[in-house]
């Protein structure tokens, strides 16, 4: 009988350090997982901060350098090295940067605009005219309550993200990542055909003359002579050839585990008291 005791003992302790066992064994791979999440969480931070240092160094830059320059490689600055307005990347220690003005990219129509250029833009873009007819009408019925079949009294909502535009009357996401960057919300009357990208060129312009109006992009000759010359158009209150003061920044870093890209569109006046506005931002 002792030894039936003792062996039932036996038992009841090997399972319960078994038990015990496995326990520790848990906590232990726990305890790690939660160590590697903590270590990736640091990581990114650190990334992110990192990213958002660079932009504010390219924003220093922009704020405390002229925009535009006689002589190329004029400046030490690597910042204004690289730049073009044009959203065209350059890099500076290891960040991929882009700058686009504002006044080269298209307003995505608010109620009671005229979506004319919006439809060149998406014809241009290789979208079929029922599509594009489908598209309009989804975006006139999201910003004209008199637009849609309801017929519904309400007052119209400005866009607030160009994320809103996914999916619009069928857009494809292909077809938004395309047309994104070509878009901006920022109001504005002015256009700047210097640092317009060719599709948003092609809303205005024949196919001859942006071909010559982005080959002198390119060679940093597009000015109002040169304008003047290929469409025979003076400039006018609208039409100008210099950017600012809307900036969409594009800061973009590669690391191991990860690929950070912070988009910010920025309004700055650095002769105001408030010399930076945050007007929209994407991360």
């Amino acid at each position: 009988m002792i030894r039936q005791t003792r062996g039932a003992a036996l038992i009841l302790v090997l399972m319960v350090v078994g038990i015990l066992g496995l326990l520790s064994l848990q906590m232990g791979l726990s305890a790690k997982e939660h160590v590697s999440r903590a270590d990736r969480l640091q990581a990114r931070t650190e990334a992110l901060l990192r990213l958002q240092s660079s932009e504010a160094a390219l924003v220093f830059s922009l704020l405390t350098e002229p925009w535009v320059t006689v002589d190329e490689g004029a400046s030490d600055n690597p910042y204004v090295a690289g730049w073009n307005f044009r959203g065209e990347p350059f890099e500076v220690d290891g960040i991929r940067y882009a700058i686009q003005d504002v006044k080269g990219l298209l307003v995505v129509p608010q109620a009671s605009d005229s979506t004319l250029a919006f439809e060149r833009l998406l014809r241009y873009l290789g979208i079929e005219s029922a599509r594009v007819r489908r598209i309009v009408d989804a975006l006139k019925a999201e910003q004209d309550p008199g637009f849609r079949p309801s017929n519904i009294s309400e007052r119209p909502v400005p866009w607030q993200s160009l994320d809103e535009l996914r999916g619009l009357g069928g857009l494809t996401d292909g077809e938004f990542e395309r047309l994104q960057p070509l878009l901006s919300l920022y109001p504005t009357a002015e256009f700047n055909p210097a640092t317009a990208p060719a599709p948003v060129l092609a809303t205005r312009y024949d196919e001859s003359v942006v071909n010559t109006l982005t080959n002198l992009q390119s060679r940093n000759e597009l000015d109002a002579s040169t304008f003047l010359r290929v469409t025979g158009l003076g400039d006018d209150e609208f039409t100008v050839f210099y950017p600012g003061p809307a900036l969409r920044l594009s800061t973009e870093r590669f690391d191991p585990e990860f690929r950070l890209r912070r988009e910010s569109t920025l309004v700055l006046r650095p002769y105001e008291n408030e010399p930076v506005q945050l007007w929209g931002r994407r991360q």
